[in-house]
Protein backbone atom coordinates (compact mmCIF):
# COMPACT_ATOMS: atom_id res chain seq x y z
CA UNK A 1 0.00 0.00 0.00
CA UNK A 2 2.61 2.05 1.12
CA UNK A 3 3.92 2.15 -3.04
CA UNK A 4 0.41 3.03 -3.91
CA UNK A 5 0.38 5.79 -1.80
CA UNK A 6 3.12 7.10 -3.28
CA UNK A 7 2.37 6.91 -7.01
CA UNK A 8 -0.75 8.13 -6.10
CA UNK A 9 0.84 11.51 -4.02
CA UNK A 10 2.89 11.53 -7.51
CA UNK A 11 -0.19 11.64 -9.90
CA UNK A 12 -1.72 14.11 -7.16
CA UNK A 13 1.15 16.68 -7.20
CA UNK A 14 2.89 16.66 -10.36
CA UNK A 15 1.92 18.96 -12.77
CA UNK A 16 0.45 16.97 -15.50
CA UNK A 17 -2.04 17.43 -18.31
CA UNK A 18 -4.94 15.57 -18.31
CA UNK A 19 -4.13 12.91 -20.73
CA UNK A 20 -0.85 12.56 -18.37
CA UNK A 21 -3.13 12.00 -15.26
CA UNK A 22 -5.25 9.54 -17.46
CA UNK A 23 -2.05 7.48 -18.50
CA UNK A 24 -0.80 7.53 -14.84
CA UNK A 25 -3.78 6.58 -13.26
CA UNK A 26 -4.24 3.60 -15.96
CA UNK A 27 -0.76 2.51 -15.10
CA UNK A 28 -1.36 2.21 -11.43
CA UNK A 29 -4.87 0.34 -11.84
CA UNK A 30 -3.06 -1.81 -13.97
CA UNK A 31 -0.29 -2.25 -11.57
CA UNK A 32 -2.64 -2.97 -8.49
CA UNK A 33 -4.34 -5.55 -10.86
CA UNK A 34 -1.71 -7.15 -12.03
CA UNK A 35 -0.49 -7.93 -8.10
CA UNK A 36 -3.61 -9.11 -6.58
CA UNK A 37 -4.83 -5.93 -4.70
CA UNK A 38 -8.44 -4.83 -5.59
CA UNK A 39 -9.22 -2.29 -7.66
CA UNK A 40 -12.04 -0.39 -5.50
CA UNK A 41 -9.23 0.16 -2.57
CA UNK A 42 -6.77 1.76 -4.88
CA UNK A 43 -9.61 3.99 -5.70
CA UNK A 44 -10.83 4.94 -2.29
CA UNK A 45 -7.16 5.29 -1.30
CA UNK A 46 -7.00 7.80 -4.46
CA UNK A 47 -10.46 9.67 -3.65
CA UNK A 48 -9.53 9.99 0.50
CA UNK A 49 -5.69 11.40 -0.56
CA UNK A 50 -7.42 13.79 -2.72
CA UNK A 51 -9.89 15.20 -0.17
CA UNK A 52 -7.06 15.51 2.01
CA UNK A 53 -5.12 17.36 -0.19
CA UNK A 54 -8.00 19.57 -0.56
CA UNK A 55 -8.66 19.83 3.51
CA UNK A 56 -5.17 21.65 3.58
CA UNK A 57 -4.21 24.99 3.83
CA UNK A 58 -2.50 25.97 0.77
CA UNK A 59 1.20 27.58 2.10
CA UNK A 60 1.89 31.66 1.19
CA UNK A 61 4.64 31.79 -1.50
CA UNK A 62 5.81 34.97 0.14
CA UNK A 63 6.99 33.26 3.17
CA UNK A 64 11.00 34.29 3.13
CA UNK A 65 13.96 32.76 5.14
CA UNK A 66 16.53 34.10 7.33
CA UNK A 67 19.23 33.12 9.65
CA UNK A 68 20.22 33.20 12.64
CA UNK A 69 23.49 32.62 14.17
CA UNK A 70 23.03 30.01 17.31
CA UNK A 71 24.59 30.22 20.29
CA UNK A 72 22.11 29.63 22.78
CA UNK A 73 18.60 28.57 23.91
CA UNK A 74 17.67 32.42 24.32
CA UNK A 75 17.88 32.46 20.24
CA UNK A 76 15.01 29.73 19.83
CA UNK A 77 12.95 31.60 22.78
CA UNK A 78 13.47 34.50 20.08
CA UNK A 79 12.76 33.45 16.96
CA UNK A 80 9.78 31.58 17.94
CA UNK A 81 8.67 35.07 18.11
CA UNK A 82 8.66 34.81 14.42
CA UNK A 83 6.56 31.41 14.26
CA UNK A 84 3.03 33.25 13.08
CA UNK A 85 4.75 35.48 10.63
CA UNK A 86 6.01 35.04 6.65
CA UNK A 87 9.60 34.79 8.21
CA UNK A 88 11.15 31.37 8.84
CA UNK A 89 13.73 30.75 10.56
CA UNK A 90 17.15 28.85 9.62
CA UNK A 91 20.03 28.69 12.76
CA UNK A 92 23.34 28.40 11.49
CA UNK A 93 26.21 27.70 13.67
CA UNK A 94 29.41 29.71 13.92
CA UNK A 95 31.83 26.72 15.43
CA UNK A 96 32.81 25.36 11.89
CA UNK A 97 35.38 23.05 11.02
CA UNK A 98 37.42 25.51 8.92
CA UNK A 99 37.71 27.55 11.87
CA UNK A 100 38.44 24.46 14.58
CA UNK A 101 41.23 23.63 12.16
CA UNK A 102 42.79 26.69 10.63
CA UNK A 103 43.38 30.31 12.50
CA UNK A 104 43.63 31.67 9.07
CA UNK A 105 43.64 31.04 4.87
CA UNK A 106 45.57 28.21 4.32
CA UNK A 107 48.56 29.57 1.93
CA UNK A 108 49.81 25.69 1.17
CA UNK A 109 46.71 24.86 -1.19
CA UNK A 110 48.83 25.50 -4.09
CA UNK A 111 52.02 23.11 -3.42
CA UNK A 112 52.15 19.09 -4.05
CA UNK A 113 52.88 17.62 -0.88
CA UNK A 114 51.50 16.18 2.48
CA UNK A 115 49.97 18.42 4.90
CA UNK A 116 49.42 18.90 8.46
CA UNK A 117 46.69 20.69 10.00
CA UNK A 118 46.80 21.52 13.81
CA UNK A 119 43.07 21.91 15.78
CA UNK A 120 43.14 25.31 17.13
CA UNK A 121 41.26 24.71 20.57
CA UNK A 122 42.63 20.78 21.03
CA UNK A 123 46.28 21.07 19.31
CA UNK A 124 45.75 17.63 17.61
CA UNK A 125 47.28 17.11 14.39
CA UNK A 126 45.02 16.16 11.05
CA UNK A 127 47.48 14.67 8.74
Amino acid sequence: MAAFRYYINRLLTLPLTQDGINTEWTTILNMAKNNGFPIERITRLKTQMVKNLQDKKPESNTKRWTTFTYYSPAVRKITNLFKNSAIRIAFRTTNKIFKQLTKGKNEHTTTIGIYEIKCNTCNKVYI
